[in-house]
């Protein structure tokens, strides 16, 4: 059954709900094995690969926001949906703009001193950022 025609029957909203988050995990999970792989098999350590893992890949981001978008979808009206894009949208304006960054005292929207920074490194720590700009994460933020 298409999206559309299961968005009509509220009765099927929890099934499918439930399988956007299989998806979801699925996609996220896929994102932190390609993350994991090696390039080489010969210096492998699997418990140093977890130790560095980037979790904030594209696919992991993809599954995150393909679970909220099919949430948002099954049980909001078009309009509702508009309003909430606006909503997030003002709100991560608002909070990157105004909220001072923690350490540096005032808001700004650097890359690498801003809120986003700030929040990647204290929740993921830098050994799961990506490795060429450790400060940061260029995918998102």
């Amino acid at each position: 059954m298409r999206w559309a025609v299961k968005k009509q029957d509220p009765s099927s909203h929890n099934k499918t709900i439930l399988k956007a988050l299989k998806r979801g995990l699925t996609l996220f999970g896929l994102g932190l094995f390609l993350s994991i792989f090696p390039r080489n098999f010969r210096d492998f350590d699997f418990v140093e690969a977890i130790k560095h893992v980037r979790i904030p890949g594209v696919l992991q981001r993809i599954g995150v926001v393909f679970f909220i978008s099919s949430i948002l979808f099954l049980k909001l009206s078009e309009k509702n949906i508009f309003r909430a894009i606006i909503i997030i949208l003002v709100t991560y304006w608002a909070l990157m703009t105004f909220v001072p960054v923690p350490g540096l005292g005032y808001a700004n929207l650097e890359k690498e001193t801003n809120l986003g920074a700030w929040l990647d490194r204290t929740i993921l720590t830098e050994a799961h950022l990506w490795k060429s700009a450790v400060t940061w994460d260029p995918e998102g933020s």
